[in-house]
């Protein structure tokens, strides 16, 4: 075996010399040479099938909805064939109007002999934050439009966090809606005064009612069922148990009258039973409190009750007052004009707007001169202790405590859960 290998070795050295001195030696005529004829590559032997074996190639395009879209205006946009669009969205009976901002996946195949025309697509589109369209394209045409629908769900979310701005903007970074600001106010309008109480480090907690869609996003938000505040004059707490709400001890939190008729004021003058009166120049107790605000602010009832008085009077200029009990009454002095409706017998209710701002009567700027009044007495506003409407006790004490625990309890996890992500 050896041998032989060798010899057809020597042999083809040989063939290769020969030809070469034969090349360098004699060059034929061009015109006689026999034509080149190279071996088939073994590969031009396999058809080319790449086109009719592999499957239509599956496109992939993600989106984003603009304001006011619709699906057929969207589809248009991204650069879809108006004739696709029409075939994809022919099943359905109604265009449907599309949420701003949302991503929308939409998946096709493009017709071989037509690229960019669409062969085949699919796209699931949310409609309604409880339902979901499935559009699909056949090879053949038919277009299938189905409608899913996706149960919300009920929560309770919790939103705690600092005063380091403001209670808006801090409340809403922390997740409470922007909705919610007014009502967690209101919760302690009875027990603290918002332009005065409320500092940088001040630290809040509220649960409150959340429906949500089946991406976990919220759809609407409900009531307050809980809150917390802490400020340097304290802990306030308000629950809601069985249409009301109470502090932690179980007191219900609605007073009998507001702890001042303004949203939006600044004090310019306490309760002083020795205050130099600015008009006349000598001492003279000031038995009431003067809140500086812009002419026009809205007042409020401090609490229900009927209007005794509503008209001019003396130096207090237009003057309305309130009786709320038999022990409890409460004047308003130096308003501009009073609210529609209000003269006297009328019956309003706390909260209601009675009047407005001014400067009438002996004033020097507009103001509102508060009084209340206690078995006819007038006392200091700020300070005086009122009266609950309502006062938990046995079996309802029970339940109430269980909801305490409930929120006590939320709120320690999300206060973790923020301790753990600032590390």
């Amino acid at each position: 075996m050896l041998s032989l290998m060798n010899r057809e070795t020597s042999l083809t050295a040989l063939a290769a010399v020969l030809a070469f001195a034969a090349t360098a030696s004699y060059t034929p005529p061009q015109a006689s040479a026999p034509a080149l004829q190279l071996a088939a590559s073994p590969f031009a032997l396999i058809k080319d099938t790449s086109s009719a074996s592999l499957p239509p190639l599956e496109i992939e395009r993600t989106f984003e909805i603009e304001r006011g879209e619709t699906l057929d205006k969207a589809l248009t946009r991204i650069g879809v064939p108006s004739e696709d669009v029409k075939a994809f969205l022919s099943d359905l009976k109604t265009m449907p109007k599309l949420e701003a901002g949302k991503e929308l996946t939409l998946t096709y195949t493009e017709k071989p002999e037509a690229p960019q025309r669409l062969s085949t697509a699919a796209m699931t589109v949310r409609t309604a934050p409880d339902e979901l369209l499935h559009l699909s394209l056949k090879e053949d045409g038919t277009a299938i439009a189905k409608t899913e629908h996706r149960a919300l769900t009920n929560h309770r979310s919790v939103a705690v966090g600092t005063i380091n701005h403001s209670l808006y903007m801090d409340a809403t970074a922390a997740g409470l809606p922007a909705r919610l600001i007014k009502p967690f106010v209101d919760l302690f309008a009875w027990d603290m005064d918002f332009t005065r109480d409320v500092h940088p480090g001040d630290t809040f907690k509220v649960m409150f009612e959340e429906t949500q869609d089946f991406e976990g996003e919220r759809v609407k938000s409900g009531k307050i069922l809980a809150a917390e505040f802490y400020v340097k004059g304290g802990k306030r707490t308000a629950y809601l148990f069985d249409g009301e709400y109470y502090d932690e001890k179980g007191e219900g939190k609605k007073k009998l009258l507001l702890k001042t008729p303004l949203e939006t004021y600044r004090i310019s003058s306490g309760f002083n039973l020795q205050r130099k009166h600015p008009v006349l120049g000598y001492t003279r107790a000031h038995r009431g409190t003067d809140f500086a605000a812009p002419t026009g602010t809205p007042v409020k009832a401090s609490g229900d009750g009927i209007v005794q008085r509503a008209d001019r009077f003396g130096s207090f200029g237009n003057y309305i007052k309130i009786k709320h009990t038999g022990t409890y009454s409460t004047a308003y002095a130096h308003l501009h004009r009073f609210a529609r409706g209000i003269r006297p017998g009328s019956r309003v209710k706390q909260g209601q707007i009675i009047a407005y701002v001014g400067s009438t009567g002996r004033s020097t700027g507009p103001h509102l001169h508060y009084e209340v009044h206690v078995k006819g007495k007038q006392v200091d506003a700020m300070r005086t202790k009122l009266p609950t409407s309502t006062l938990l006790a046995g079996r309802q004490k029970t339940q109430f405590r269980n909801l305490v625990a409930e929120a006590q309890t939320k709120w320690n996890k999300a206060f973790a859960a923020i301790q753990l992500a600032s590390r």
